[in-house]
C-alpha cells in the first residue's frame, strides 16, 4: 500500500507540474520570450563566427573568449526565466517581458546553483568510482550491455540527487536565506517518491530529445533553421517543465501547499 501511495504521490506531483505550464501558457511565454531570444541570438552569432575562428590559426584565444561569453549569457538568461517562473507561481507576481528589480533574486539563485553544483560534483566522484568498480568485475562478453545498464543506473541515481538538491532553487528565487537546508530537511524520507518522479521525467526527456532527429528530419542539416527551431522548442518544453517540477516540490514539501 505504501508503494502504491508513493506512485500516486509521484503522479500527482508530475501532473501538477504539467498543469502549471498548460494552464498558464501566456505567462510562460511572457517570462521566457526575451531571454530565449537573447540565448538564440547569442548561439546564432557563435555558430556563425565559429568557422572563421577554426580557419584562423590565431583564433584560439578569441574562441574561448566567445565561448565563455556565450556560456555566461545562456546561464544568465536561464536563471532569468527560472526566477520569473518561480516567483509567478509561488508569489503570484504578474509576469513582464522585462522584469524590474530582480538583481538580488538572480544573484541568490546563481549562488545557490553554484553550491548545488559543488555538492553534485562531490557526490559524482564516489558514484563514478562505484560504477567503474562494477565494470571491472563484469564478464568481457557482457561488457557492452553492462555499460549501458550501469550508465543508466548511474544517471538515474545522479538525477534523483539533482532533483532533491534542486528543490532549493525556487526558495532562492524567493529570497529564502537557507533554501538548501530547508529543502533538504523537507524532502528527507521522500527518496522513493523522487525516484518515481525521476524515471518518467528521464524517459520523457529522452523521447523529446529524439524528435528533432526522427527519420523524416534527417534531410535537414543540423545548422538549418528547422533543426534549430526543433531544438529550441524541445529545450523550452523541458526547461519549463523542470522549473514547474521544482516549484511544485518546494511549494508542496517546504511550504505545505496542496497539489491541486
Amino acid at each position: 500500500m505504501a508503494k502504491i501511495g508513493g506512485i500516486m504521490q509521484a503522479f500527482r506531483i508530475l501532473r501538477h507540474a504539467f498543469l502549471m505550464v498548460a494552464r498558464h501558457p501566456r505567462q510562460a511565454v511572457t517570462i521566457s520570450l526575451v531571454p530565449t531570444l537573447i540565448q538564440t541570438a547569442a548561439f546564432a552569432i557563435f555558430i556563425t563566427v565559429l568557422p572563421k575562428m577554426v580557419a584562423s590559426s590565431a583564433g584560439a584565444g578569441r574562441f574561448w573568449l566567445l565561448a565563455t561569453t556565450l556560456g555566461l549569457v545562456i546561464g544568465f538568461c536561464t536563471i532569468w526565466i527560472a526566477v520569473g517562473w518561480h516567483r509567478f507561481v509561488l508569489l503570484g507576481e504578474e509576469p513582464r517581458f522585462i522584469p524590474a528589480r530582480r538583481a538580488r533574486s538572480i544573484l541568490n539563485y546563481a549562488k545557490t546553483a553554484v553550491i548545488t553544483a559543488v555538492f553534485l560534483s562531490l557526490a559524482l566522484i564516489p558514484l563514478a568510482m562505484a560504477i567503474f568498480a562494477l565494470m571491472l568485475i563484469v564478464n568481457r562478453d557482457a561488457l557492452p550491455t553492462a555499460a549501458i545498464l550501469l550508465g543508466f543506473l548511474g544517471n538515474f541515481l545522479f538525477c534523483i540527487l539533482l532533483l532533491r538538491l534542486g528543490v532549493a532553487l525556487p526558495g532562492a528565487a524567493l529570497g529564502d536565506r537557507t533554501p538548501i537546508a530547508r529543502s533538504w530537511a523537507a524532502t528527507g524520507g521522500k527518496t522513493s517518491t523522487l525516484a518515481m518522479i525521476t524515471l518518467p521525467y528521464m524517459l520523457m526527456q529522452y523521447g523529446l530529445q529524439q524528435l528533432p532527429f526522427a527519420e523524416h528530419n534527417h534531410a535537414f542539416i543540423q545548422q538549418s533553421w528547422p533543426w534549430l527551431g526543433a531544438q529550441l522548442m524541445v529545450y523550452w518544453l523541458l526547461w519549463m517543465f523542470a522549473l514547474s517540477l521544482l516549484t511544485t516540490l518546494w511549494g508542496h514539501y517546504v511550504e505545505g501547499r496542496a497539489l491541486t
